[in-house]
C-alpha cells in the first residue's frame, strides 16, 4: 500500500465523518473566548492603569533616610 493513498483515504474519511466538532464550531468557540478576553481587558484597563500610576508616583517620591 502506498503511503499517500492511505493518507488520502484517511483524509476523506475524516472529512466525511459527522461526529465531533467541526472547524466552524471551533471558530465560534474561539471567537467567544476572544470577545470575553477583550471585554475583560477593557474592564481592567482603567483600574490597572491608575494602580500602576500610583505605584510609580509612590516609588518616584521615596526618599532614602
Amino acid at each position: 500500500m502506498r503511503p499517500f493513498t492511505y493518507l488520502g483515504r484517511m483524509a476523506r474519511r475524516f472529512l466525511r465523518a459527522e461526529s465531533g466538532a467541526t472547524a466552524v464550531e471551533y471558530a465560534v468557540l474561539v471567537a467567544g473566548v476572544v470577545i470575553v478576553c477583550v471585554a475583560a481587558a477593557a474592564a481592567l484597563k482603567v483600574p490597572a492603569s491608575s494602580a500602576f500610576n500610583n505605584s510609580g508616583n509612590t516609588i518616584g517620591t521615596y526618599d532614602d533616610p
